[in-house]
């Protein structure tokens, strides 16, 4: 008896889990696709220009809606697309750093959205020297 029990929960265990992964499968989402995680900006000198478009793809099968971009100081800023982004199609989330401020500099954004991972963090670094300066070969 015990066997028997055990062996039909064992066989409900694993046909609620199948269930469950193929609905997971087969849900309309949202799936966010970076160009890259940690974008290294290298070596610059103060006052430079300092802007990166972060390439976002909608990999999903429903628009992907970016709700913010939010940065971590008053150096940096970003602007994203208030547009939705069709399925299959990519937009840029532009990243804009102060490059004042002389030395290395590690800086992040949370891009927060209606995907199935809502909130992404994006690395941004680099190094400034100052504008009298010249970078080492």
């Amino acid at each position: 008896m015990k066997i028997l029990s055990l062996s039909l929960l064992l066989t409900f265990v694993l046909t609620f889990s199948v269930l469950s992964s193929i609905t997971a499968q087969t849900k309309d989402s949202a799936k966010m696709e970076l160009n890259e995680m940690v974008h290294d900006f290298g070596t610059i000198h103060q006052n430079d220009a300092c802007t990166y478009n972060l390439k976002v793809t909608n990999i999903g099968n429903i628009p992907l809606i970016i709700l913010n971009a939010s940065t971590t100081c008053g150096c940096d800023m970003a602007t994203w697309p208030r547009e939705p982004i069709l399925p299959g199609k990519s937009a840029f989330v532009k990243y804009i750093y102060d490059s004042n401020r002389i030395g290395h500099f590690e800086k992040t954004m949370s891009i927060t959205s209606n995907a199935t991972i809502p909130s992404i963090i994006v690395k941004f670094k680099g190094i400034v020297l100052r504008a009298s300066e010249k970078a080492e070969e």
